[in-house]
């Protein structure tokens, strides 16, 4: 057996854990079955104990694990903390099968020791699948909301499948969120950030969708600053959330994706990436992220600045973050919670309550798997998995088109449910609310479904509103806006602008620009750029070579590239876009290949069968 870590400080208890280890050797005589050293405890599947040997120095534990589900809890002491900062290292060293599984969840009991009943008695804080649940070292950093019947709380990390899997545990570390002392100065504003992944401008009915597509939108945006000619950085989810969240390039954080081999190398912030959250949590601010997109579940919330950083589907995630609001009168602080829903991203499953509203009627036989479950399931974007089922590419087209006008109105009634929990709090006016999308969608346009590999106008343009304190309230702004301008923005209105980064490479949209403002969007082989949100340029992004000039007004379509230089605003635009593309080299990430992983979300996501 290995040696006890020497580093009792850092990692307190050492546990082995192996699968079919039933008949194992006596160490030396320990402490009864179901208790370690140092606070932790052992349980099994409910009804059993698990069978465990214990080192002489009670630092080394032995049990079997098998298919079954085995947890560690250690308490946590809650009392009079409200709200806190969970901070906890830990690591585990497994040869993990395709199906281990690992939570991390935060349970809350009652005053007789029982388990709380109802919304919020449980948390889950983490959890990791497959191989990212094998061999790794965990930085776990949360944001825990005691509920404010819980008499006592405790941390537990619950594995599945997971033979031969050794963990070292360090010692929960809980720092409560103290409110801020009155200064006499007016309260920073609260900021909610939704966005909606794969969301298309077009969708929505304040952009020209018909009436009734997007009810609580449409209202939201008499009161909001609504942004007409919206581009992202990138026309996939990794790198354009790490493009607004840290108001840079997509070639300048580093961010690598490919399509093509379905890899990508994860970026590592480190101090060198000032993002919105972290600044944001430095102000003094608590910094949540509620995120239904595996893709984004690899980002560690330590990295990013957030307090908590949570995946749960798009239902769950909504009602976390009515509960998250619910604490905001009572915690004595500015808080910031970002929202990543998934309604409108292949595989679609719109509700029965859309498909009812918006009129439309999805066979269940069509979703993947014939289960009409989600995530799970879901209509995927590709024609050809269909033809079995006797549909043509057209047939097709006209179902996924309706799925997903459906699952835009679900998009819109979650984002009514949080303005409607904000106004019953009476937390509107002292809330700065975000909706943003992190790229479009390609609904038949270019002969694709989806957001592969283009930057399409359908992909690249995407809805932008924000109302609150410091935004001027029903204006629609004509200008180019770009995504990363949005940090910047946020701050101005916040108050802090003087916290803005000096690394940041967006503006605030607030004020006027003091120069023409190119708006560039990525995606792997190609870029492209606009300065008006008419007049664009398609370019090969190793080359600089152009591939395409459109005008969108005569060609909203992109259908026929015009001749090269064919107008003064393309000559433009050509002299611009080269100084861009030579003031922005490509920034090679410092992160680690996630080839595997990356497939294994990719399929869970419906790009790969």
């Amino acid at each position: 057996m290995r040696a006890a870590p020497a580093n009792i400080a850092a990692i307190t208890t050492y546990l082995l854990m192996a699968t079919g280890l039933l008949g194992c050797e006596q160490q030396g005589q320990g402490p009864e079955p179901g208790l370690s050293a140092a606070g932790w405890r052992v349980e099994g599947p409910p009804g059993e104990q698990p069978t465990i040997t214990v080192q002489d120095d009670g630092s080394e534990l032995r049990l079997p694990v098998e298919g079954k589900a085995t947890q560690v809890c250690h308490p946590l002491d809650i009392q009079g903390k409200g709200r806190s900062r969970l901070d906890w290292r830990w690591s585990i060293d497994s040869q993990a099968p395709d199906t281990a599984v690992i939570q991390l969840l935060a349970s809350y009991t009652e005053a007789g020791g029982g388990p709380l009943r109802g919304p919020g008695g449980q948390q889950r804080l983490l959890t990791l699948r497959g191989k990212d649940a094998a061999a790794s070292q965990q930085h776990t950093q949360a944001m825990l909301t005691s509920p404010h019947n819980a008499a006592g709380a405790r941390l537990c990390l619950q594995l599945r499948g997971q033979p031969g899997a050794a963990l070292r545990l360090g010692e929960p570390l809980l720092e409560p969120i103290e409110p801020i002392e009155p200064t006499g100065q007016p309260e920073p504003p609260n900021l909610l950030v939704v966005v909606v992944d794969a969301l298309r401008a077009d969708a929505l009915g304040l952009y020209g969708a018909p009436a009734g597509s997007t009810p609580e939108l449409d209202r939201f945006s008499e009161g909001a600053l609504v942004f007409e000619r919206a581009w992202t950085q990138y026309t996939w989810t990794g790198p354009s959330f790490i493009s607004y969240m840290s108001s840079r390039w997509a070639r300048s954080h580093g961010w690598v994706s490919s399509w093509a081999d379905r890899s990508a190398v994860r970026p590592q912030p480190g101090s060198e990436l000032a993002t919105l959250p972290g600044v944001l949590r430095d102000a003094g601010y608590v910094t949540v992220g509620l995120n239904a997109n595996g893709y984004l579940d690899w980002l560690d919330a330590s990295q990013l600045g957030f307090d908590q950083w949570s995946f749960e589907g798009d239902t769950p995630a909504v009602n976390a973050a009515l509960r998250e609001i619910s604490h905001w009168p009572d915690d004595g602080r500015p808080n910031f919670l970002y929202l990543h829903l998934m309604a409108t991203h292949h595989p679609l499953c719109p509700s029965p309550a859309a498909q009812a509203r918006t009129g439309v009627q999805i066979d269940a036989g069509l979703y993947r798997g014939r289960d009409n479950k989600c995530p799970q399931g879901g209509l995927g974007q590709i024609a050809s998995e269909y033809a079995g089922q006797g549909l043509d590419e057209a047939q097709h087209l006209e179902i996924y088109r309706d799925a997903y006008r459906a699952a835009v109105f679900d998009a819109d009634r979650h984002l009514g449910q949080l303005l409607a929990s904000l106004d019953e709090r009476g937390l509107r006016d002292s809330t700065v609310v975000v909706f943003a999308s992190d790229h479009g969608e390609l609904l038949g346009e270019h002969d694709h479904n989806g957001h592969g590999p283009w930057v399409w106008e359908p992909l690249a343009r995407v809805p932008l509103l924000l109302a609150g304190p410091g935004i001027p309230p029903g204006r629609r702004d004509q200008g180019v806006a770009r995504l990363i301008d949005l940090a910047p923005t946020l701050l101005e209105a916040l108050g802090l602008r003087d916290h803005t980064p000096s690394t940041w490479q967006g503006r605030s949209l607030l004020e006027p620009p003091d120069t023409p403002t190119l708006a560039v969007t990525e995606r792997e082989t190609w870029v492209a750029y606009t300065m008006d949100g008419q007049h664009k340029r398609i370019d090969h992004a190793e080359t600089g070579v152009a591939a395409g000039l459109f005008d969108l007004h005569v060609d909203p379509g992109e259908l026929s590239t015009l001749e090269a230089q064919a107008s003064p605003p393309h000559q433009a635009l050509e002299r611009y876009s080269r100084a861009w593309m030579k003031e922005t080299p490509v920034r090679q990430a410092e992160g680690d290949e996630a080839g595997v992983e990356l497939e294994e979300v990719l399929r869970g996501l419906g790009y790969v069968d």
